[in-house]
């Protein structure tokens, strides 16, 4: 029997086919969540194909070439929303190309396996992380044997939807190396890396609290520096850039010192997401060696400037200590992004402009600052989704529905008027233009963007929404979705 097994990284953006070539050329993430199920199957002896239908013009045929090899299964990595769409698509091909099973894992599967796998497209599902739970489904279905004492599975048997016990928390630092190799088109321009998994908050926007339990588990900083540097020796001239996608980088901040120094050297931008209350502690030794490391990018979710808002979704942040955290990041070179949300259930009028106001202190004190805002959307398995259910949500009951799911779509808002639903969107259209550097000069949207601005400022200031043409115009030109 065959020992191939396919793993399948589905689009995460609506796209059309006409722009499908060009975007796909401009992406360069590579499918960290396959390549961490990739290498227990190789140590495991099994033929592993990746197919990132992100960054490959011809993973169609790459996929049915790779069908008639018989694989053990192909497995495909899920999150909520348009991926979805993207992945049953690419479920039927292979149901009407192949008899191999198809298994679905990721977030959404783990968050609504028996729901997953009621699809006709899905016969298995890997719910929480995949590593161990892969291997073991692989080994028995090589062997044509039961999977009901595998844990962490979802699967039809006989018509019935059978769910095993659920699988332990995986060992983090006794994951083989990742296989960038596999990937048809490297690793693109950015090393991207996983040093860490969960968090020890318990912010109720976040699957965090369920799915991890509030365990934080992490590689030591010699394993992630020797990984660093295996990698970096063998892509280091084609990378642009270092990034570090834990949920919380920061956490151990001796850690993190460690390997901030170590990745000093390549002379390499680098990204990360962190709390801010982590540098309420940090010494100006460790700033300045951040500063110096090459540092591009500080990712932190803020989430809200009201203090009352920030207690309800158990965020645990002061706003006058982020202040005081962002003057001091005015003095180094490294630019912030603090990410925020509107329209969460019980949102008055007030904590909007508590948020607002945190937005123009924050950019006004600190030119290295950006925000990024977007709307509250209840993807499931956390406290809000139940939240937004008693406030009037109601979930999508199939993965069709689910595929249309995302912040754009208002529907699923209910506990929002229309009167905030628009103010909400002119807004987020507004403070586009608080940041003065945010187009290229000499561009037409950059002479535009100047014309604006002051109205901008002025919709911002008084939180009027009232005859919003310009989304309209903005969107004629191409400038908005």
């Amino acid at each position: 029997m065959s020992k191939k097994v396919i793993l399948f990284n589905p689009i995460t953006l609506l796209i059309t086919e006409r722009d499908e070539k060009s975007w796909i050329q401009r992406r360069g993430n590579a499918p960290l969540g396959l390549l961490s199920l990739a290498g227990p199957l190789i140590a495991n002896n099994y033929d592993v194909t990746i197919i990132d239908q992100s960054s490959e013009a011809n993973w169609q045929e790459r996929l049915i070439a790779g069908l008639k090899e018989n694989p053990i299964c192909v497995g495909l990595c899920v999150t909520t929303g348009i991926q979805i769409a993207h992945a049953l698509a690419v479920s039927k091909l292979i149901k009407n190309s192949s008899a191999s099973p198809v298994v679905w894992g990721g977030n959404h599967p783990t968050a609504l396996p028996e729901q997953t796998v009621c699809h006709p497209c899905v016969d298995i599902v890997v719910i929480g992380e995949g590593e161990t739970t892969l291997v073991e489904l692989v080994q028995a279905l090589e062997q044509k044997s039961s999977l009901a004492d595998i844990k962490g599975l979802c699967y039809k048997n006989g018509g019935k939807i059978m769910r095993t016990l659920p699988r332990e928390l995986s060992d983090i630092t006794q994951q083989p190396p990742l296989p960038y190799h596999l990937l048809k088109n490297g690793h693109g321009f950015q090393l991207k890396f996983i040093t860490s998994r969960g968090c020890p908050f318990e912010c109720r926007f976040c699957y965090n609290a369920r799915v991890n339990g509030r365990r934080w588990r992490a590689m030591t900083a010699p394993d992630v520096l020797k990984m660093v540097d295996a990698l970096f020796n063998e892509y280091g001239h084609k990378t642009k850039m270092i990034r570090f996608v834990d949920d919380n980088f920061f956490a151990d901040i001796e850690r993190a010192k460690t390997i901030v120094q170590g990745i000093t050297k390549y002379n390499i931008p680098w990204h990360a997401s962190v709390r801010i209350d982590t540098f309420l502690k940090a010494d100006d030794d460790f700033m300045n060696t951040l500063d110096k490391s090459h540092l591009r990018y500080l990712h932190m979710g803020l989430e809200s400037g009201s203090p009352r808002m920030l207690a309800f979704i158990n965020k645990r942040l002061n706003p006058a200590e982020v202040i005081a955290v962002n003057k001091r990041f005015s003095h180094y070179s490294f630019r912030v992004t603090y990410h925020f949300i509107l329209g969460i259930p019980t949102e008055t009028i007030e904590d909007i402009k508590e948020t607002m106001s945190l937005i123009h202190t924050l950019l006004k004190d600190n030119p290295h600052a950006r925000k990024n805002l977007n709307v509250f959307t209840p993807y499931p398995n956390n406290d809000l989704f139940d939240i937004a259910v008693s406030h009037g949500f109601k979930p999508p009951q199939t993965l069709e529905e689910w595929s249309t799911f995302n912040f754009k779509n208002t529907v699923h808002r209910p506990w929002l008027t229309p009167e905030r639903k628009t103010l909400i969107e002119m807004i987020i259209f507004c403070s586009i233009f608080l940041e003065k550097n945010r187009f290229p000069k000499a561009s037409l949207i950059y002479f535009l963007a100047l014309i604006y601005r002051p109205i901008a400022l002025l919709r911002l200031k008084h939180l009027y929404a009232g005859v919003p043409i310009e989304i309209a115009i903005a969107r004629c030109l191409g400038f908005t979705g």
